[in-house]
């Protein structure tokens, strides 16, 4: 039985990314290898025997395990796996990493794709493969049992306060559409809106808050496909979105242009007073989609093909491989001093 040296984050008692993402992969590989797991955050080399596969996720450290491992020449197979988007800023570590990977299963919506060929990142097209994201419904049970009246529906927002994320255009929806319609749940605070603040999303008692809410809405401008919309659609929420959260062209998520006020207010006014049959058409559409398509089953069917595959590496002018900018060049080379002394330090430490 070959092996296959996983790298990710793992913990059995967790339910959410990234650690459902490891736990799954482990599930799944399981089954026809020999899995050897290793945390992504670990700062090791493995000298893996010949004919070992190596597959995972590669931390922004560059001293991390998958970084530091991918040049050894006993691997049969390279394959990274993590989300992507457009964001260089979450990306440019992997700049030099690409030549060095056989493929890149990209975690991420159809957007990131469709675009993929006006973006900076056009010329990793031929080592990338798009896979959806996955959850398992019976982790998220439906608990959104009838809506509220028209006019009266309210809209909550699920994460944390990041660039990305792009939570000042929420604000600036909610300052406009009305504050007293909007919550949070997460590590963020917006000026006006109420926050739960982080919350167990699978104890009973903050799922009772959920289900007070209609509408899931997310207006990232860089996210790849947030876990927490599959959630919502489970839970029995309608989930709202701009395109950048990689979610377009759904008929089970209804978006929302970026940064267009005018335009998001006239969708929300419309779902806000829309008759309660169409909403409940919703609901039952998107729970059957998330059953049918977001599952694990179809996650490791995908995986499952690039492991079987006989590709071969595509090397490429490495001048062509990113284009990079300067600010976000400046802060990569901050952020590998601050890991250079850090790894100095360890092994310092521990002697």
């Amino acid at each position: 039985m070959r092996t296959v040296h996983l790298v990710y984050k793992f913990n059995s008692n967790k339910i959410n990314s990234p650690w459902s993402v490891g736990n799954n992969l482990k599930k799944i590989l399981k089954k026809k290898y020999n899995v050897i797991t290793h945390d992504l955050n670990q700062i090791k080399t493995i000298i893996p025997n010949k004919g070992d596969i190596l597959i995972g996720a590669a931390y922004f450290n560059p001293f991390s395990i998958f970084r530091s491992s991918v040049d050894h020449k006993n691997w049969s197979k390279k394959i990274l796996i993590q989300p992507f988007s457009f964001d260089q800023s979450q990306h440019s570590h992997l700049y030099n990493l690409l030549p060095k990977i056989d493929y890149f299963i990209s975690i991420c919506g159809d957007y990131w794709f469709k675009n993929l060929k006006n973006s900076q990142f056009k010329n990793w097209k031929k080592k990338m493969t798009r896979i959806d994201m996955a959850i398992h419904t019976k982790h998220y049970p439906k608990i959104k049992k009838k809506f509220n009246l028209a006019g009266k529906r309210k809209f909550l927002h699920i994460g944390y306060d990041l660039d990305a994320k792009n939570t000042n255009y929420l604000s600036e929806i909610a300052k406009k559409y009305g504050s007293k319609k909007f919550s949070t749940i997460g590590d963020l605070n917006l000026s006006g809106i109420k926050s739960y603040g982080k919350r167990n999303l699978s104890l009973k008692k903050n799922l009772k808050i959920i289900r007070n809410y209609d509408f899931l809405i997310m207006t990232s401008k860089y996210d790849a496909n947030p876990t927490v919309i599959l959630e919502a659609m489970s839970w029995g929420l309608i989930p709202i979105c701009t395109p950048t959260c990689g979610y377009i062209n759904k008929k089970e998520i209804i978006n929302i242009p970026l940064n267009n006020i005018k335009q998001t207010l006239r969708v929300l006014k419309k779902l806000d007073y829309i008759d309660k049959k169409e909403l409940l058409k919703f609901q039952e559409r998107n729970l059957y989609t998330v059953k049918k398509k977001y599952n694990w089953n179809n996650f490791a069917n995908n995986v499952t093909k690039i492991l079987k595959s006989n590709g071969k590496s595509y090397l490429y002018d490495e001048s062509y491989y990113f284009v990079r900018d300067t600010k976000n060049s400046f802060y990569l080379l901050l952020r590998n001093i601050y890991y250079l002394f850090q790894k100095i330090y360890f092994s310092i430490v521990n002697k």
